[in-house]
């Protein structure tokens, strides 16, 4: 303990006569505003360079207008706003990936008669085609008429047979066409 107390020591007297680095007197900023107006200046600029508008991509711009439009409305449900849509999805599963175009419009005839018509695709061939007429002007709380149209083209469809026993050597594909047509009408009391 001694021992170590007299290293300590030494430590203490050997650092008080190393040379330590050379003081220097302070230097004033360069870059100080040396007059009233040259401050002001600097403050305005600080100020415009804080309040400067964000600056975005023109690719956002149209991304926000699309969905300001109701773009993600017609994605959902087909209403959104008049005008073309895209459409992704509705094609029967294991069709691959679906999207296409469609056009609503849901003021003719002075409000009383809206459609919408839309076609898609998949890289696989299949398609659908669709029509939709909704007749506005005599739907109220009790009652609604629509006249849908589709057709629909999917050239590959898997088919593994009956039930959860069927032998996976049973597999086949076939190509399915389909055109329908529903003309609904409901009335409530």
């Amino acid at each position: 303990m001694v021992a170590g107390r007299h290293v300590g020591g030494a430590a203490l007297v050997g650092g008080l006569f190393l040379p330590g680095s050379p003081t220097y007197a302070q230097e004033p900023a360069t870059n100080v505003p040396t007059t009233r107006a040259e401050a002001i200046a600097e403050a305005r600029d600080e100020k415009v360079a804080e309040l400067w508008p964000e600056r975005q991509s023109p690719l956002v711009n149209k991304v926000n207008a699309l969905v300001e439009r109701g773009f993600k409305e017609g994605l959902d449900s087909g209403r959104g706003a008049n005008g073309p849509q895209i459409v992704l999805g509705g094609m029967r599963p294991g069709q691959g990936f679906t999207a296409g175009l469609g056009y609503r419009q849901s003021d003719l005839w002075q409000e009383r008669l809206g459609y919408r018509a839309t076609a898609r695709g998949t890289f696989q061939g299949a398609y659908l085609l669709d029509f939709d007429l909704d007749f506005q002007g005599l739907r109220t709380e009790r009652t609604s008429m629509q006249w849908y149209t589709k057709f629909e083209s999917s050239p590959d469809i898997d088919y593994y047979g009956l039930g959860n026993s069927s032998p996976k050597e049973a597999h086949t594909s076939y190509a399915y066409d389909d055109l329908t047509s529903d003309f609904a009408v409901s009335c409530s009391r």
